[in-house]
C-alpha cells in the first residue's frame, strides 16, 4: 500500500501522537470524537477523514507539496543566477576572449529559458510566486 499525502500540520500532528499513543488508542480516540484534537499539538487531526487517519498509521504517510517546495526552491534560485549573471558589464568583459563572452551570453540566455519554463509550471501548480521576485 502506499504512503497517505498529508499536510506538514498533520503529519507533525501524527508524529506527537504516535510517540505517545498506540494506533489503537488514536483510532478510537477519532472514532468517538473526531473533532475532539484540541492540544496545539495534535489540532491538525481535528475532522481528518478516518481512512486517512487509518491509512497514515498502518501504511505510513508523506508530506505533499514536497515537490512544489523544491520547484520553487529551484526557481529562486534560477533568478539569483541569472540576476547575478546580468550584473556583469562590459568593462568587466573587456579582458574576456570572445569565447567566454559568448559562454556568458548563452549562460544568460539559459537562465532567461529556464526561469519562463518554471514560471508557467509554477503556474500549472497554482504554486504562488512570492511578489518582489523580477527577472
Amino acid at each position: 500500500m502506499d504512503k497517505v499525502k498529508v499536510s506538514q500540520n498533520v503529519a507533525d500532528a501524527l508524529d506527537y501522537v504516535t510517540r505517545n499513543f498506540s494506533n489503537k488508542a488514536i483510532i478510537d480516540a477519532h472514532v468517538r470524537n473526531p473533532n475532539g484534537w484540541d492540544m496545539d499539538e495534535n489540532k491538525a487531526l481535528k475532522g481528518l477523514d478516518l481512512d486517512i487517519l487509518i491509512r497514515a498509521l498502518y501504511n505510513g504517510y508523506a508530506v505533499e507539496g514536497m515537490a512544489q517546495e523544491q520547484l520553487l526552491e529551484w526557481f529562486k534560485f534560477s533568478i539569483q543566477k541569472f540576476n547575478e549573471l546580468k550584473k556583469v558589464d562590459k568593462n568587466q568583459m573587456k579582458d574576456w576572449d570572445k569565447q567566454d563572452v559568448e559562454e556568458h551570453h548563452n549562460e544568460v540566455d539559459y537562465y532567461r529559458i529556464e526561469i519562463s519554463v518554471l514560471k508557467q509550471v509554477l503556474t500549472i501548480f497554482e504554486i504562488n510566486i512570492e511578489e518582489g521576485v523580477n527577472c
